[in-house]
């Protein structure tokens, strides 16, 4: 088979995105001033491109894929802090930062974990970021408004902002900011950061698919540990049953008939016309003892699994099992639904 051939789609996509830069590259060092611009432009546009797709390939680790992609966002918009903001919803009760990039003079004030209270300003962020697909430049000189109080408390002098649409669950919000000077954000700066933002919700998707798997599959240990304990439950109190009514039972069966025996002696026959009737007594106390053992032994199986449930299903068991219980316990109420 040709080497193309076992490459994924994924790998040529990449490759060719990278001979595509390769080329821009070699137009740009020939100063092609027909398309000049455009060129430069395309070519900011595919080395943006690669850098997040190399992140994305080479991290094994999804929190950490995350972690490292703002990083990467962060380098690309030569920025002091970029971050993902969940959950992008002016109504939530309060809100998270889990992925974020920080210089080290401008660090965010609270942890990945903590919850951030909800104020009047960053509601309407999200307000305004839920409105557009467009980023939502904030600072001065930007026309949309200024930096609210509560992003200055971490320094921000300039925010540009986007809504993330993952596959699964609410959107998020991406922002960046200009910590150490104010910021103008350029056109070109707005569809930059609009572009890596759908990439940006890819990643998420993956991330939370991922994350919902570890979740489910913690839940169904959990529930098998349930199901493994419910069944040691069920196999003590078997036992025990067995133990403490069909052993008597059997236990009393075998004395009656050992003393049956004993009275008619060797040869069959009884020694004595009183032994005779006792012998007669003990057998009957004996028929009557395994007949109580058998009695028992069928509640015991129809409570394990009654074949009203094979024969007619849940709801006839049930009914059945409901009638039962209202005999023995009369002095009880019970609402069926």
């Amino acid at each position: 088979m040709h080497e193309d051939e076992r490459k994924t789609k994924k790998q040529l996509l990449y490759e060719l995105r990278l001979r595509r830069l390769e080329n821009l590259r070699l137009r740009e060092q020939r100063k092609d001033a027909s398309g000049d611009a455009a060129c430069r432009r395309q070519l900011t546009f595919l080395e943006n491109t690669a850098l997040i797709d190399e992140t994305i390939r080479r991290s094994t680790d999804l929190s950490e894929m995350m972690t490292r992609l703002m990083d990467v966002v962060r380098a690309i918009f030569d920025c002091d802090q970029a971050w993902l903001l969940h959950p992008c919803d002016p109504d939530a009760p309060f809100w998270r930062v889990p992925y974020r990039s920080t210089g080290a003079d401008f660090p965010i004030p609270f942890g990945p974990d903590d919850d951030i209270p909800v104020t009047p300003d960053l509601a309407e962020n999200c307000r305004l970021a839920l409105l557009t697909d467009e980023p939502v430049p904030l600072g001065h000189g930007n026309e949309v408004k200024d930096v609210p109080s509560e992003a200055r408390d971490v320094h921000a002098k300039a925010a540009l902002l986007i809504t993330v649409h993952p596959k699964s669950g609410q959107p998020w919000m991406m922002g960046l900011h200009h910590c150490a000077r104010e910021h103008c954000w350029t056109a070109e700066e707005k569809r930059s950061f609009q572009d890596i933002s759908g990439r940006m919700a890819d990643a998420l998707s993956a991330t939370l698919f991922y994350r919902s798997l570890e979740l489910n599959q913690e839940r169904l240990k959990h529930l098998s540990s349930q199901l493994f304990q419910a069944q040691e439950d069920e196999r003590r109190r078997v036992a025990a049953e067995i133990h403490d009514d069909l052993s008597h039972l059997g236990l009393a069966v075998s004395m009656g008939i050992e003393n049956a025996l004993f009275l008619l002696g060797d040869g069959g026959a009884p020694r004595a016309e009183n032994e005779q009737k006792e012998a007669r007594r003990s057998l009957q106390s004996a028929a009557s003892l395994a007949k109580t053992m058998v009695e028992r032994m069928r509640h015991l199986q129809t409570s394990l699994y009654p074949p009203t449930l094979e024969d007619f299903g849940a709801i006839a068991a049930l009914t059945g099992f409901l009638a039962n219980f209202r005999n023995i316990y009369s002095d009880l109420h019970i609402d069926w639904h």
